[in-house]
């Protein structure tokens, strides 16, 4: 539900795209064109106006009518960006490694908000105790106190014992109320760290949690397992290949582009016979 994690799965589908993007652009293309018009005048082509004749015409300057046109062609990029038909580009290089960081970035963030809700459970669970607490001082003031009424309407005890038996009373009462309040602080931080609303109907068991049963590991051992494995440091080291890998796209322009290119098209004004072209 947390709306960080929403929008770090949105950038990892965006990353992915842009990927598939770049893959795209390395293969062949084929494009569809097609349309129909009307066309009236002379040739403007420099060659037809230096001639003094059309290209194509037969004894007459001036033409008019409808057509339609459609051609299809089909590109295949022989070299681009430095690399050949098959090879890995720069580009796509680039893509992949920022996949790559914005995946382990998301590991991260999961990471992060699962201490959150942590932090946030653990709080609850030591202010639920401290309710408790409360509530015990609570009752055990209030027989003090109830004690000392009694005692005090048998003259057993001055006014001042039981005024200062009232007044611990009503601490531990005031005391009570605030660790309720505290409580219910922190439950509504635990719905946030959680990406809930306040106003989100949700029951959670408060349970315990039992203390740490396995030794810890040496301090340097545990530098080295974070090094090796810790999402921000593997988000970082892709993070700078794909920086290296952009200084390579932007290397690779200084080379020339070679792409077959293949087209037929065909034209028509609407009565036979139909011209083509390869």
């Amino acid at each position: 539900n947390h709306p960080s994690l929403k929008a770090g799965g949105e950038r990892v589908s965006i990353a992915q795209a842009l990927l598939e993007i770049k893959k795209a652009e390395q293969r062949p293309s084929l494009d569809l064109e097609g349309g129909v018009g009307y066309l009236s005048g002379e040739s403007v082509r420099p060659l037809s106006v230096i001639g003094g004749i059309g290209e194509e015409e037969t004894g007459r300057r001036k033409a008019s009518g409808r057509y339609y046109q459609s051609t299809v062609s089909i590109e295949v990029p022989i070299i681009k960006e430095g690399a050949f038909l098959g090879q890995t580009s720069s580009s796509v290089q680039q893509a992949r490694f920022g996949l790559l960081e914005k995946e382990w970035k998301n590991r991260l963030l999961r990471r992060e908000i699962a201490l959150k809700v942590a932090e946030a459970y653990i709080d609850l669970l030591k202010n639920l105790k401290a309710i408790k607490i409360h509530e015990r001082v609570a009752a055990s003031f209030e027989a003090n106190y109830n004690l000392a009424l009694v005692k005090f309407d048998k003259d057993l005890i001055s006014r001042n014992d039981l005024l200062i038996a009232e007044v611990q009373l009503a601490a531990a009462r005031r005391d009570l109320s605030i660790a309720r309040l505290i409580y219910r602080r922190s439950q509504k931080a635990l719905a946030g760290s959680m990406g809930l609303d306040n106003n989100d109907r949700y029951e959670i068991n408060i349970e315990d949690i039992p203390g740490p049963i396995a030794p810890f590991h040496p301090l340097e051992d545990l530098v080295a397992i974070a090094q090796a494995n810790h999402p921000g440091v593997r988000a970082q080291q892709f993070k700078v290949l794909e920086s290296a890998e952009e200084v390579g796209r932007v290397q690779s322009e200084k080379y020339p582009l070679l792409s077959l290119l293949i087209h037929y098209s065909i034209a028509d004004n609407f009565a036979p016979p139909v011209n083509d072209q390869w």
